[in-house]
């Protein structure tokens, strides 16, 4: 991200923050995704046991 803020300098500046911004709540959802498979995958281990 210092590359796109380098590349397109100040006049850009608040269009790289914003992208950054999309990328960090991406990243965020991808986590609460794979939690939320996690747990899936345990629920689902605890049910073959029976």
């Amino acid at each position: 991200m210092a590359l796109l803020l380098g590349l397109y300098g100040k006049p850009m500046a608040g269009n790289s923050i914003s992208l950054l911004n999309i990328a960090e709540s991406r990243e965020k959802t991808r986590r609460g995704n794979q939690e939320k498979e996690n747990s899936l995958g345990v629920e689902v281990g605890k049910m073959r046991k029976f």
